[in-house]
């Protein structure tokens, strides 16, 4: 959660204004669909960097 905070972007969509879901249930989200496709991940500050090794 200490990654997790609103951006705003000019031009960009706002996740606030397309979900009711908080930040945290969005993230678990993410973590949980990577690991499922076996996508190798690691969480920066405010970002999540993927490599895909397929099998």
């Amino acid at each position: 959660d200490a990654y997790i905070r609103p951006v705003f972007l000019k031009g960009l969509f706002s996740v606030t204004t397309t979900t009711t879901k908080k930040p945290a249930a969005i993230r678990l989200n993410i973590v949980k669909s990577l690991d499922a496709l076996g996508i190798e991940w690691r969480e920066g500050k405010g970002y999540f960097e993927c490599i895909y090794k397929p099998n």
